[in-house]
């Protein structure tokens, strides 16, 4: 018997515990835009946690939460879930995976291939052992709190998107 979808919401330290958005309970996470930037992909993965993998492989939403000083979605965001997604998927999955698009609506699918292959032994080890919790075809529901057709903070469009309801 497969355990019905679960809504887990994650503050991402520091700035995403000031999010606006009502969030139940909330776990934490650090994925640092500066890892982003960096291209320090491996460590990425590693600073995701196992919490948050875990939610991922069982088939559960996740929806993370961080705020900008501007008023758009973070590079951590835009940028660091693509590639949590992308890799888990890669790790978990037997088909190819989902089209994974950044900031200006550009496809990274090709860009996170490479960077894929480059990955430390260490960290696809680390990924895979969530894979007995996932199975083969189950989508990876991460997201932000963030809604890019409107330019807000929206926990029901973040939502939505899952349901096939809202904007993508």
């Amino acid at each position: 018997m497969v355990p019905a979808r679960q809504i887990h919401h994650f503050a991402n330290l520091s700035r995403g515990i000031l999010c606006p958005c009502p969030k139940p309970r909330m776990h934490v996470i650090r994925i640092l835009s500066t890892r982003c930037k960096q291209h320090q992909w491996a460590q990425l993965v590693h600073d995701a946690g196992p919490e948050l993998l875990f939610t991922l492989a069982l088939g559960h939403i996740a929806i993370v939460h961080d705020v900008s000083e501007r008023n758009r979605e973070t590079r951590a965001m835009w940028q660091g879930l693509s590639w949590l997604r992308y890799a888990c998927w890669r790790s978990w999955n037997t088909t190819p995976p989902p089209k994974e698009v950044g900031r200006g609506d550009q496809v990274l699918n090709e860009y996170w291939e490479k960077e894929w292959d480059k990955l430390p032994r260490t960290t696809r080890h680390w990924l895979r052992y969530f894979k007995q919790f996932h199975k083969d075809g189950t989508g990876l529901y991460l997201r932000s709190c963030w809604s890019r057709g409107g330019g807000r903070l929206s926990i029901d469009n973040a939502l939505s998107t899952f349901l096939g309801k809202g904007e993508e």
